[in-house]
């Protein structure tokens, strides 16, 4: 059963909860560094590529734990309907980390509009992301009751 491997509020276990805050820290980081590129402050370049760094580490952690917790298999399982979609989710995992470190490296070959739009972008898909995860568990837990297998 989903609750007795994933004991944790919705589903996700203490470490994914504890990166998952720390995702959103960065995320907000990254935001505020993304003005200071606009607005062509002059350490924004270095406070980008620390910001990224900071990024690139902390969803190689937090995709670890999810991964590690296998709960997007354990979703799959005892909710059939929902496997693509746990598929889906956990398969963007390495997506968005290559797209984190391709920023790493444009860090320091693009114009601070550019970069700042492309920052931008990858957040975008960062937190459109977490959302579909979101509403994956959310999901499971509505649908869990009636397709859950023995």
């Amino acid at each position: 059963m989903f609750h007795s491997t994933n004991p944790s509020l919705f589903g996700r276990p203490a470490p994914v909860l504890s990166g998952s805050r720390e995702l959103r820290l960065s995320v907000l980081e990254l935001r505020r560094v993304c003005v200071s590129l606009m607005g062509r402050t002059p350490r924004a370049f270095v406070e980008a590529d620390t910001a990224l760094t900071d990024l690139f580490s902390r969803l190689s952690v937090y995709f670890e734990a999810v991964e590690n917790n296998a709960y997007f298999h354990t979703i799959a399982q005892e909710c059939p309907s929902l496997r693509d979609r746990a598929s889906a989710v956990e398969g963007e995992h390495e997506n968005l980390k290559q797209s984190v470190s391709s920023l790493r490296d444009l860090a320091w070959n693009a114009n601070a509009t550019r970069l700042a739009r492309h920052i931008g972008s990858v957040l975008d898909r960062l937190e459109q992301h977490e959302n579909a995860e979101t509403e994956l568990l959310q999901d499971f837990f509505l649908r869990a009751g009636g397709e859950v297998r023995p």
